[in-house]
């Protein structure tokens, strides 16, 4: 299915599995093997983790002393794409209440407003021998019936020109 999804896409959830022993804190074992098989899959559908913030684990058993078991089974799953067209994209683990499982939130924060850069005239271009004609062809045109929108069309011309 990965595969056929050519735009961007997440999945998230409780996926019932931990990634590394990191993601998990208790006195028992779990089977090692499980860890590849995920990450093989998340591998050949070229997915990656979106990270988070908060705590590092997203489900407790609930148990009580040497029984309770800390695991982080909640994530967010994303393709490359995802992660370029929301690059701001965050994950945050809120406090659970009354459940076994921490919400996740999703947060797409807006991105820094980025502001055109101010067009810098450089003489170097008066040198360049078609510099005459990019001015001419520029200015030679009304681009609009209104001298100020006019004038701005033509500067604009002729910045991309130059």
């Amino acid at each position: 299915m990965a595969m056929s999804i050519s735009g961007p896409w997440a999945v998230g959830g409780n996926f019932n599995i931990v990634l590394s022993t990191v993601e998990r804190q208790s006195n028992r074992n779990q089977d090692l093997g499980s860890y590849t098989e995920f990450t093989d899959v998340m591998e050949s559908a070229g997915l990656m983790d979106a990270g988070f913030s908060g705590n590092r684990f997203t489900c407790s058993n609930n148990q009580a002393c040497n029984s309770r078991v800390w695991a982080r089974l909640d994530r967010v799953l994303c393709n490359g794409t995802w992660i370029n067209v929301f690059p701001h994209f965050q994950v945050k683990h809120l406090p659970r209440v009354n459940f076994n499982h921490y919400p996740l939130l999703f947060l797409f924060p807006p991105a820094m407003p980025s502001f055109p850069k101010p067009f810098r005239f450089q003489r170097m271009w008066t040198l360049h021998q078609e510099y005459p004609t990019v001015i001419l062809q520029a200015w030679r045109e009304d681009l609009s019936y209104q001298p100020l929108i006019n004038l701005m069309l033509k500067l604009r011309k002729v910045r991309n020109h130059l």
